[in-house]
């Protein structure tokens, strides 16, 4: 996943919190994809955590979405 994490890398350095969830809710979506659930579990948690801090309630029910699927 290392191209998939760079974004999350620039996102962490430059403090741009609403990209640093997006990053880390595509990075759950490849690893649920690849059948990974914990992984993406993990990662969905932590965007979520953004998204509630920063008031994104857009991304914070999309990462509820994903969460779900991930526990299927």
């Amino acid at each position: 996943m290392q191209s998939s994490e760079t974004p999350l890398n620039i996102d962490r350095e430059i403090g741009d919190r609403n990209g640093e969830g997006k990053a880390l809710n595509n990075l759950g979506n490849a690893y649920n994809n690849l059948g990974q659930y914990q992984k993406a579990i993990e990662f969905y948690q932590q965007s979520l955590t953004i998204a509630r801090e920063i008031g994104d309630r857009n991304g914070e029910g999309k990462t509820l979405n994903n969460l779900g699927n991930a526990y299927k």
